[in-house]
């Protein structure tokens, strides 16, 4: 015998649907920590967390949100405004149509593309940061990309415990 479903409250519902946001906004906080770093460069978990939540969610993490919360980090991050929303939007994109020609996932599959959008991502970066008259390397920004790329395990393994034991209600 089935256990009953028990269906949340209204309130209950619009908390669960806002936790990948919370959950980015929270990597936005990480990110701002004066940590020391053997490597040098935090990685983007902001920006791998809306990657992680567009494949595992894609209800929750919509375009939009992830141009808001792209703005946000911004804001924050003193970047030029609209870089990292254009790439938060781009990138959660990138996942729809990548979805809608692929099946089928497996953790290798989604570590590769998520690799190869990281790495486009921070080239992007780059080139609008040039653009904005900041003469900067490319190495840090392969660096961060490097970073991001080898935390996407640690990132998708929180992301899939919050969804396994809190977003269970917005299925």
């Amino acid at each position: 015998m089935n256990p009953p479903i028990i269906k949340p409250s209204p309130i209950a519902d619009r908390a669960c649907k806002a936790i990948p946001a919370a959950i980015v906004f929270l990597a936005m906080a990480v990110m701002a920590l004066p940590l020391p770093l053997a490597v040098g460069a935090m990685p983007h978990f902001a920006f791998l967390f809306v990657i992680i939540w567009a494949i595992l969610q894609p209800r929750l993490m919509p375009v939009w949100v992830a141009f808001l919360l792209g703005v946000v980090f911004d804001l924050l991050s003193g970047q030029p405004l609209g870089q990292s929303s254009l790439l938060f939007a781009g990138a959660v994109a990138t996942v729809r149509l990548a979805e809608d020609r692929f099946e089928g996932h497996s953790l290798a599959v989604d570590w590769l593309f998520t690799a190869l959008v990281v790495l486009v991502a921070q080239l992007l970066s780059w080139q609008i940061t040039s653009f904005f008259g900041a003469t900067t390397a490319l190495w840090p920004f392969l660096l961060q990309a490097l970073t991001t790329i080898f935390a996407y395990p640690l990132a998708v393994a929180i992301a899939a415990r919050v969804q396994q034991k809190i977003l269970v209600w917005t299925a």
